[in-house]
């Protein structure tokens, strides 16, 4: 029986524009005369992000974005405030909106379940977006919380360690397949991938279209 239900943050709650940071470098690079391939700026741009999310010792993303952006400072010879960018960045995650559709599921679920959100972000912003769009949950728990990354198995260890739940008795739902999906599936935990713009899904994986449809699917549970 599903008691809890632990969101994903950005893309599942909140929205994103999907390659934002690397594109505001790509512009940076561009005010310099550079114009490296997009495609494989960002493939780049992620490569890093991975490495260095996977690495020891953890490093918060202020860090890693601080890194990153020096890092393709340095490769292009260009100058920049690596420091101050990674702000700014970090600064526009904090004031994304919430999709339309959270707050009034969030608010008919409150009371049923147990509700939390784990996300990969750093506790000042996921408190700031929170804060902005006024949504509450039971508890908030991210990778600077617990030192790693999704979908590090030490991340839905500890999550699961500080709610004092069964695997059995937890949902994860969120945008990321293998974050949000298969590595808490492998948990033992329930999984549901939310895709609001892909057309289809593998028959294999439950999915939402949207957070209206998480209603029905928690009653045919019951």
């Amino acid at each position: 029986m599903i008691k809890h239900i632990i969101f994903d943050a950005f893309g599942t709650l909140f929205q994103v524009e999907k390659g934002a940071s690397a594109n505001a470098v790509l512009k940076h690079l561009s005010a310099f005369g550079h114009h490296p391939d997009a495609d494989a700026f960002h493939a780049e741009w992620k490569s890093f992000y991975r490495k260095h999310t996977a690495s020891f010792p953890f490093q918060t993303e202020r860090e890693i974005f601080t890194a990153r952006i020096r890092h393709f400072c340095e490769q292009y010879q260009v100058p920049g405030n690596a420091e101050k960018a990674a702000a700014d960045m970090l600064a526009a995650a904090g004031i994304r909106p919430a999709y339309p559709d959270v707050k009034p599921v969030l608010d008919a679920l409150k009371g049923q379940y147990c509700l939390h959100i784990a996300s990969n972000t750093d506790n000042d912003v996921l408190q700031s977006v929170m804060h902005n769009q006024q949504i509450e949950v039971d508890h908030v728990f991210t990778s600077e919380t617990f030192r790693c990354y999704k979908p590090s198995p030490s991340f839905y260890d500890q999550l699961l360690h500080q709610i004092h739940a069964l695997p059995e008795e937890c949902l994860f739902i969120g945008d990321s397949l293998e974050e949000d999906v298969l590595a808490p599936a492998a948990h033992g935990m329930k999984s549901l991938y939310l895709c609001r713009t892909a057309s289809s899904v593998s028959a294999n994986i439950c999915s939402l279209s949207s957070f209206l449809e998480l209603p029905d699917y928690l009653d045919a549970q019951l």
